[in-house]
């Protein structure tokens, strides 16, 4: 079975602008909530890529691919109740990378095929994380405002 990020996972994102934007948010949301509008009072929709839910591993990897997907996304941020660790799992990962057996960090499991070290090692060097579970959205999208932008140095993979 080929898994394809646009048609399986895209109906899950909320989507703003794919094409240019260089900010990505994700995190653990109530089931149903509309975040980006949210978000967008106090933001510049150009610039928000896309908001995912961060709620399993699945989602986790699915967010990794869409990173590499759409190289224009320099910031990812995590944001929301984090209520089953999945955002910690991707902060850990971006802190410490895939062991040499190609495992997250800590004793949460692999990863599954075709998301390996050497790929994951890129994403780390590229975008940068920030870490904003916990906070209102009104303080995530003030967090959001202050994010340099960054220009796209890469091509879609």
């Amino acid at each position: 079975m080929e898994h394809v990020w646009q048609r399986d996972h895209l109906p899950k994102l909320e989507v703003s602008n794919l094409d240019a934007g260089d900010i990505a948010v994700c995190g653990s949301f109530a089931e149903h909530a509309a975040i980006l509008p949210l978000l967008l009072p106090e933001l510049d929709e150009d610039r928000i890529v896309f908001v995912a839910p961060l709620a399993s591993r699945s989602d986790l990897e699915w967010i990794l691919r869409g990173l590499h997907l759409h190289p224009n996304v320099r910031h990812l941020v995590v944001s929301g109740d984090d209520q089953k660790a999945s955002g910690e799992a991707l902060l850990a990962l971006w802190q410490h990378g895939l062991d040499e057996g190609g495992r997250l960090p800590g004793s949460r499991g692999s990863l599954s095929s075709g998301l390996e070290k050497a790929p994951v090692e890129a994403l780390r060097t590229y975008v940068q994380i920030w870490d904003c579970r916990g906070k209102p959205l009104a303080e995530v999208a003030r967090s959001i405002l202050d994010l340099p932008a960054l220009p796209k140095e890469r091509e879609p993979q």
